[in-house]
């Protein structure tokens, strides 16, 4: 884009691609009301949302950050791609599984605490309330919702 966003424009920019990731990914929890509950619509769903964050992380890359956010937009997009990459892998274990409490268990294993989902959700958090601190820092009236 070449322009330079003084802070304020750039957390504007973040915070409309926040807003609509938000607005999508409750529409798709409205779409698969059966998602964590039966295998089928879990799947679709984890593979709609895979999407959203790979989406996510285009527009945050098409926004040019200004110096003091560089370091902090730039972490989030790595957390946000490979926070991606683990729910891209995580779609296909659940092929074959038929049973709800197969389901479960498997759902218990790839969100466990000490699972690489929850390392990239938590780096993906970690990434959101650095980008909020330094909003807050600099009195930027905006809320990413972090958690």
């Amino acid at each position: 884009s070449g322009e330079t966003l003084t802070l304020e424009e750039y957390f504007q920019r973040l915070d409309a691609v926040d807003n609509e990731a938000d607005e999508r990914g409750q529409a798709l929890e409205d779409e698969f009301p059966q998602a964590f509950e039966e295998p089928k619509p879990t799947q679709e769903f984890i593979n709609s949302l895979t999407a959203l964050v790979r989406d996510f992380v285009d527009s945050l890359e098409q926004i040019d950050p200004p110096a003091q956010v560089e370091d902090a937009h730039n972490e989030a997009a790595a957390a946000g791609t490979d926070f991606a990459q683990v729910l891209e892998e995580a779609a296909p274990q659940l092929e074959g599984v038929e049973s709800a409490s197969e389901l479960e268990e498997m759902l218990g294993d790839l969100f466990a605490e000490d699972s690489e989902f929850a390392a990239a959700d938590e780096r993906f958090t970690n990434a959101c309330v650095a980008l909020q601190q330094i909003a807050d820092d600099n009195d930027i009236d905006i809320d990413l919702e972090c958690d």
